[in-house]
């Protein structure tokens, strides 16, 4: 298993909930992946999964922020069961994201 990214804005209730409504904060886990957090207009949290494939970004919703509720590893998540969740997105894809640099004739054929 990877080891858990920190994150002083993230990790703990006490310092999301001094982020902007509306607004998304996210933190690189592991290569082409990142967790993201955004607090809605009703002030709970939603993580959310983005992953980059080389060409675009994939997002998955992973669920609710443990800001007002206790987690419960499966719609209400803490900041590392949100984590484990978008790791587990990546493996469970079928189609395997290759993460290596792009060659110019690549970037032109895309064009």
């Amino acid at each position: 298993m990877a080891r858990s990214q920190r994150s002083v804005k993230l990790e703990t209730r006490t310092a999301r909930l001094k982020l902007t409504l509306g607004s998304r904060t996210f933190v690189t886990i592991c290569e082409g992946v990142a967790l993201g957090y955004r607090r809605t207009a009703d002030g709970f949290g939603t993580w959310q999964a983005r992953i980059w494939d080389g060409t675009q970004y994939h997002y998955r919703k992973l669920g609710v922020a443990d800001d007002h509720r206790d987690a419960n590893g499966a719609d209400v998540l803490s900041f590392i069961q949100a984590q484990d969740m978008a790791r587990a997105f990546i493996e469970e894809t079928t189609n395997p994201i290759t993460l290596r640099p792009v060659t110019v004739a690549e970037a032109v054929e895309r064009l």
